[in-house]
């Protein structure tokens, strides 16, 4: 969760109002609250209390670490920060897609404004209609339950090349790229009510994707690379290609994975489990203890991986991957973050070479000093991983993007 909050800088001729990130420049806050269980694609019921109790308290402590920390006694009144919310891909998910369209006869003439807005809507038609019939079959979820919350053009090709738009240009096969974000109406209506009845205004809900290749770490990367979200019932997959989005999918599979481990070899209650798994990250437990959680967690390793590697064939990576040099396997450069990323067993396993697997990794963790410089992040948080989707948010803008 971000907030905005609009400001006025005062000059010598007349009020500007700008808006101001309030995790910008500099992290004042955060927070990070569980939603209790839930199922958004699996016909569990989703509780508009979750929502409100769960965004309630993360607001609440938010608040106070922030006066804390500040020293400030100046009372800031929260109802004036608008909200940007992003979800687990449990709840929001995102699908990029390419729609092709042949030209026939028309291919010696030039493009012009009428026919491209025609092939744009026409895109963005067949892009829905692909995605609905995914979703009722995977999930029997039918179209009227979809809401869309992006639809946007990512990307131009006309037989076979990149260009900024369609209009002026000749060509026979035209393909046109799409990112669109969605969710279930039924919950949409339950998070926007929630939100609401704390006070507070809601600025967008934003999935990942729309704004993970606005910062250079991510946009500047070569080649092929996956960028992985390891969230906490869920995780989230992106491949890039020579800083393009082509394709964005999830792992089922999150934190809390390892925590029901732990909890049902123990026999502990799941709040005493992630607590254990959160000081075996740390590497907070000694000896004796960090090696018996280690040994509890090996079979759950083994099952991510596979699990890992089952999401990137369903992505079709393959594809995208020649053999490096010498190896009989893709090599495959990964960068993982978000809270489940700093437990030792998430990046270990994808680490191991051993017979059986499918892909060759380069593994990287990405903190939030990779982001945001040393003076920005105030000293605090440097190599807290669970606060780079948020600090991924904070670069959202709608300017200039082309959607429907």
């Amino acid at each position: 969760m971000i907030f905005e909050k609009e400001i006025e800088k005062k000059t010598k001729r007349r009020i500007i109002p700008i808006k101001e990130i309030y995790f910008r420049n500099n992290i004042l806050a955060y927070s990070f609250q569980y939603f209790e269980k839930y199922g958004v694609f699996d016909a569990v019921d989703f509780k508009k209390d979750v929502v409100k109790t769960a965004v309630s308290k993360a607001v609440d402590e938010a608040y106070r670490n922030f006066l804390f920390f500040s020293k400030k006694n100046k009372k800031i009144d929260i109802n004036d920060f608008q909200v940007l919310l992003t979800f687990s891909p449990n709840i929001l998910k995102a699908r990029v897609g390419s729609i092709n369209f042949p030209r026939g006869e028309n291919a010696d003439l030039v493009i012009s404004e009428e026919e491209e807005d025609m092939i744009y809507q026409k895109a963005f038609s067949e892009f829905r209609k692909k995605n609905y019939l995914e979703v009722e079959d995977k999930y029997k979820i039918l179209p009227p339950e979809i809401e869309w919350t992006r639809l946007e053009l990512i990307q131009n090709k006309i037989d076979g090349y990149i260009v900024p738009g369609l209009r002026g240009y000749k060509g026979r096969q035209i393909e046109i790229k799409i990112l669109g974000v969605f969710l279930l109406r039924d919950y949409s209506q339950k998070i926007k009510s929630a939100i609401k009845e704390l006070g507070l205004d809601i600025l967008k809900i934003v999935h990942l994707s729309e704004v993970l290749l606005s910062w250079p770490l991510f946009k500047g990367k070569r080649g092929v690379n996956v960028f992985v979200d390891v969230g906490g019932e869920a995780s989230q997959i992106f491949l890039t290609k020579s800083g393009r989005l082509e394709a964005v999918g999830e792992l089922n599979l999150g934190g809390s994975f390892f925590s029901r481990q732990i909890m049902e070899d123990l026999g502990i209650d799941e709040e005493s489990a992630r607590f254990l798994k959160e000081q075996y990250s740390q590497k907070i437990l000694r000896g004796g203890s960090s090696e018996k959680i280690k040994s509890i967690l090996l079979s759950a390793r083994k099952e991510w991986r596979r699990s890992f590697e089952n999401a990137l064939k369903g992505l079709n990576i393959p594809s995208f991957l020649p053999l490096s040099s010498g190896e009989d396997l893709p090599r495959l450069p990964i960068f993982l973050f978000g809270g489940g990323s700093m437990l030792p067993e998430t990046a270990g396993s994808l680490k191991e070479e051993v017979e059986g697997y499918n892909f060759l990794f380069d593994v990287n963790l990405i903190k939030p000093v990779d982001l945001i410089s040393k003076d920005e992040l105030n000293g605090n948080y440097l190599d807290d991983s669970q606060l780079v989707p948020a600090l991924i948010l904070t670069n959202f803008n709608d300017n200039k993007r082309r959607t429907l």
